[in-house]
């Protein structure tokens, strides 16, 4: 009776460790498991006792208390083996002679052990009740301060992936940005390395993002990968033992080939160098970063389409749009001067219907190439609709404009258009954005009067609206 006073005393003590923890939120998962069995060992009556917890390799001990430690060690790792097989057949507590295994069970398998050996006789009924008892709060501790820490980890990665999803956007989407995708991929997953591969429509590799010791060893990983088309075997062999792969996958993304690639615009993958798995968190997480950039891969892709011209590899309007409020928010904000040329290919219908309207095509692109090859990287040009292209002139006078604007008209006029015997040339209008005339439409409206003065005087000329603009 005494002794079970004794043990019952004890289980209170324990409990009260464990409540007092919980009040202050104070889950320190082994550190209290630590604490909980060296209550039970001391008040067990064994000669020596171990807690044992698992790790990426096992069973190891976590704290062991009384008695000379080495020889109890070895004799104990000689039997954890079978007390082990046999915890996890029974899901019971082993008493044996003078020793006691008390498993600690989880979704019934063992993930640590309260072990005592030494046991008197008279005292085993009450230390194996112990033992069981505090193995089982142990269980339930670790199991708790588990879901404190998946919760925290769920928190974390939810607000990693909430700012990947703002910082990403179809327009402003870089390689700064797959960079940022890639290191937080390999941090909040604890891996060593990691790579990004972005391939375009046959399959080829456009782009290459790692994190590693050895970058150039692992785009060379990348390489393979693509090459291989992602295959176990060939995947196994180039990452190990311990990795996370997954496709970049879009709906809206079709390649040339129509084979298992379809859809696929990248890979993201993460290794560790050692043999620690990834959990189930570590996969959902990486997962849903997958998802994002491949999303943000796509939206990038399929806004680079629309804003091209496909005939003349020009901006398309929606590209003027963008370069038109882009200019038009820096000068609100700064009072930088931009401009802006309106130019159409002179008697282009007659072109058309003397030469055909695939020759007349490879008038416009041959416009478009010298215009695109002419301008500086900070301006832009896009088709506005039929033979119409328009320069957006980023930090330009009007002065400036203008004679850019001559430059490009001698440029036409002395290129070369094969299979047409006569004269090409454009026309231009050019207007310029000022501080006190922000206004993006009216602009374009003076832009293409002044266009009107060029064509009505002749054509093969530039004209310049008015400094006033209520004369234009």
């Amino acid at each position: 009776m005494l002794r079970r006073r004794h043990t019952d005393r004890t289980l209170k003590a324990v409990d009260g460790l464990l409540d007092a923890s919980v009040q202050k939120n104070d889950l320190g998962g082994r550190r209290l498991a630590n604490l909980a069995a060296a209550i039970a060992i001391e008040n067990s009556g064994a000669q020596w006792g171990c807690l044992l917890l698992a790790d990426d390799t096992g069973l190891v001990p976590s704290l062991c208390l009384r008695g000379d430690l080495e020889p109890d060690r070895r004799g104990l790792d000689k039997r954890l083996p079978q007390l082990v097989r046999q915890a996890e057949e029974s899901q019971k507590t082993t008493a044996e002679n003078d020793e006691v295994a008390a498993p600690i069970l989880s979704q019934g398998r063992v993930s640590g052990m309260l072990y005592l050996i030494g046991v008197p006789r008279h005292r085993r009924t009450d230390a194996t009740r112990l033992a069981e008892s505090v193995a089982s709060r142990i269980a339930a501790l670790l199991a708790n301060a588990e879901l404190v820490d998946r919760l925290a980890r769920s928190t974390r990665d939810l607000e990693i992936l909430e700012s990947l999803s703002l910082s990403f956007s179809a327009e402003t989407l870089r390689t700064a940005h797959l960079d940022q995708a890639l290191e937080r991929a390999v941090q909040a997953t604890g891996s060593d390395e990691g790579l990004l591969g972005v391939v375009g429509q046959s399959g080829e590799l456009l782009d290459t993002r790692v994190i590693g010791e050895d970058s150039e060893r692992l785009s060379s990983t990348a390489q393979a990968l693509s090459a291989a088309n992602f295959d176990s075997k060939v995947t196994r062999q180039l990452l190990g033992p311990v990795f996370l792969l997954e496709p970049l996958v879009s709906d809206t993304f079709t390649p040339v080939r129509d084979d298992e690639r379809v859809g696929r615009i990248g890979f993201l993958a993460v290794r560790r160098h050692g043999d620690a798995l990834y959990g189930d968190t570590d996969r959902s997480f990486f997962r849903a970063l997958a998802h994002i950039v491949a999303g943000a891969l796509a939206r990038h892709d399929y806004f680079q389409k629309a804003a091209r011209d496909p005939l003349t590899n020009t901006g398309s309007r929606l590209a003027l749009s963008l370069s038109l409020a882009e200019a038009e928010n820096r000068t609100r904000s700064s009072g930088a001067h931009f401009s802006v040329v309106l130019l159409d290919v002179d008697n282009f219908k007659e072109i058309n219907d003397e030469y055909g309207h695939a020759v007349g095509d490879d008038v416009l692109r041959t416009i478009g190439s010298l215009l695109r090859d002419r301008l500086r990287a900070r301006d832009s040009v896009a088709r506005y609709g039929g033979d119409e292209f328009v320069i957006v002139l980023a930090d330009t006078p009007v002065e400036e404009a203008e004679r850019l604007a001559e430059a490009l008209r001698n440029l036409v006029r002395g290129a070369d258009f094969p299979g047409i015997e006569r004269d090409v040339s454009i026309s231009a209008g050019v207007a310029a954005c000022t501080p006190a005339l922000p206004d993006i439409d009216h602009l374009m409206r003076r832009a293409d009067r002044a266009l009107y003065r060029s064509k009505a005087a002749g054509r093969d000329r530039v004209s310049v609206a008015t400094p006033n603009p209520a004369e234009d």
